[in-house]
């Protein structure tokens, strides 16, 4: 069976299409306009598909399409997951959070897990005993340093630096970069540490767009690095879904 995953974050959607037992063929568009991404859903085969928006449109001519192919959950509070939910306001819950700590869950072979993914904004994901606890939510690199400029009447708009990150800036610039990038990484591992303390063993997932840069500034060891945990989240989803079905 041909499975289709559908992830709309806040400036990309990203697709996976399961062709085999464990193979994924992963594809990225850009969030406006929705035709693009509907494109290529009309070109390819499926059996069930699922999907996940975060974002403020509501992809209806996406929906709508599959909708008609077939078997087609879009996830909200009230869809049926293979984990166990305690957060105390679902309604409110992110569906990028939940299927993102699913996907973690799963990668980490269902053991405790924290999940730290690295987008828009942080997101720090927790599962234990198969159940998902909630976590924390902070701002994001670019969000970090964007803040500086809007709120701030000197401060430059920086881009993520592609250079390497010193400690001790040596202009505003560095200084701004220090800042933002080792500041975050030490509130990663901080998070990290409590965590450690307080749950011996937990395994680490570091994901989302950034998590490729920032790995480079965290302490070795600490997480295993996997940038689609959300598309494997929803992947788990449809299928405890089309189980249930059957």
């Amino acid at each position: 069976m041909k499975l289709l995953a559908i992830d709309r974050g806040n400036s990309r959607t990203k697709t996976a299409l399961q062709t085999g037992h464990s193979e994924f063929e992963y594809q990225v568009f850009e969030n406006d306009p929705e035709d693009s991404l509907l494109l290529y859903i009309r070109s390819i085969s499926f059996d069930a598909a699922i999907m996940s928006t975060v974002a403020a449109d509501n992809l209806k001519k996406t929906s709508e399409y599959l909708q008609s192919k077939g078997f087609f959950l879009l996830v909200d509070p009230h869809t049926s997951l293979p984990l166990k939910n305690e957060y105390a306001t679902p309604e409110t819950l992110g569906t990028d959070r939940i299927t993102g700590a699913i996907g973690a869950w799963k990668q980490m072979g269902e053991r405790d897990v924290l999940l730290v993914d690295a987008g828009t904004c942080m997101n720090y994901e927790f599962v234990i005993n198969n159940i998902y606890q909630g976590g924390a939510i902070s701002p994001g690199l670019r969000m970090r340093l964007k803040a500086m400029h809007d709120y701030t009447g000197k401060l430059p708009l920086l881009e993520v630096p592609d250079s390497s990150i010193e400690l001790i800036g040596k202009s505003t610039s560095g200084c701004m970069a220090s800042g933002a990038v080792l500041g975050l990484c030490r509130e990663i591992e901080g998070f990290a540490n409590e965590y450690e303390k307080r749950y011996p063993g937990i395994a680490m997932v570091l994901s989302g767009g950034d998590a490729p840069f920032l790995g480079k500034y965290l302490k070795n060891g600490i997480f295993a690095l996997h940038k689609e945990v959300v598309l494997i989240g929803l992947m788990e989803i449809l299928k405890f879904n089309l189980n249930a079905k059957n």
